[in-house]
């Protein structure tokens, strides 16, 4: 077992004030949200049955908890995926506020992963090789659910935690949800830099070690594998801003609520998910890397054929 107490004090307390500083930040803009319910609609356009229902009271609920429910839940699941809500100046004060908020408790997160990991180039090597995963998935190393546990946040998701909510410019004419379908990520790794990985896996994985390790022992060293990842649809939207014949297109990351300052929501469409329309899901496109994972624990395949 690792012990917390190995890190520097100054470590445990920036993650703990920095969560606490975070959630206040959460309830001041729940608080917001709450005032702005006379004169600012929201939709939810996948809440509900009806267009009524999507931008109803429950469905403004709805939104508040997408927004600022940063833990597991433990009782009812999220019913969206998104929506826009309209909001004041205070409220768009109170959602940068708590958005500067995660990116600090992401930063106390991050200074946790790295504190006892070497500052060489190969050490800095393997981090980049491994960083979007870690982020993206919320992974935490046995150290950091140590710390998290120490200070009593094991629960929370840090993915949820780290994610920004988008706030659009003023002046949106229109806005449609769509999706980015790019199913798989890959990089090519070399057997050493597997080693690494393989040194990165948290110590009661002792099974899966093994059974690594005898396959890159059983590898020629000048082995080229690929880190595979797979992709799930990306939600995305385009917007218009300007006035007629003088429109301008753009184009941006959606995660959750989307955030439109004034009192009046844009035109707005909904596109489902690809995937989970009958009929529309993608097939895997021809690819040089085989379908069979060569070390599973570690997403890594080998180019078919070698």
């Amino acid at each position: 077992m690792l012990d917390t107490t190995a890190l520097p004090p100054e470590l445990l307390r920036d993650l703990y004030e920095s969560n606490e500083a975070m959630a206040a930040c959460g309830r001041k803009l729940s608080a917001s949200i709450e005032d702005d319910v006379s004169d600012y609609p929201v939709v939810m356009p996948t809440f509900g049955e009806t267009v009524e229902e999507s931008q109803s009271d429950e469905a403004r609920r709805e939104a508040i908890k997408i927004m600022t429910q940063l833990h597991f839940p433990v009782d009812e699941p999220l019913q969206a995926r998104s929506g826009l809500l309209c909001a004041s100046p205070s409220t768009i004060a109170a959602v940068e506020a708590f958005n500067a908020a995660k990116a600090a408790f992401k930063a106390a997160v991050l200074a946790i992963r790295n504190n006892d990991e070497p500052e060489d180039p190969e050490a800095k090597k393997l981090r980049q090789l491994l960083k979007d995963e870690v982020e993206e998935k919320g992974r935490r190393s046995v150290l950091l659910r140590q710390a998290l546990n120490q200070v009593q946040i094991n629960t929370l998701d840090l993915v949820r935690a780290y994610t920004q909510i988008r706030i659009l410019p003023s002046g949106v004419e229109s806005f449609r949800w769509t999706w980015a379908t790019r199913h798989t990520r890959m990089k090519k790794v070399s057997v050493m830099d597997a080693y690494k990985m393989l040194d990165a896996l948290p110590g009661e994985m002792t099974d899966a070690k093994e059974v690594a390790t005898k396959a890159l022992n059983d590898c020629d060293p000048k082995l080229t594998l690929v880190l595979k990842t797979e992709q799930n649809n990306k939600l995305r939207a385009n917007y218009t801003t300007g006035k007629k014949g003088e429109r301008q297109s753009h184009s941006c990351s959606v995660s959750g609520i989307v955030v439109c300052p004034g009192t009046e929501l844009p035109k707005y469409k909904w596109r489902d998910d690809p995937d989970l329309i009958e009929g529309q899901k993608r097939s895997p496109r021809g690819s040089k890397v085989a379908n069979e994972p060569f070390i599973k624990a570690l997403g890594l395949y080998r180019y078919a054929g070698s």
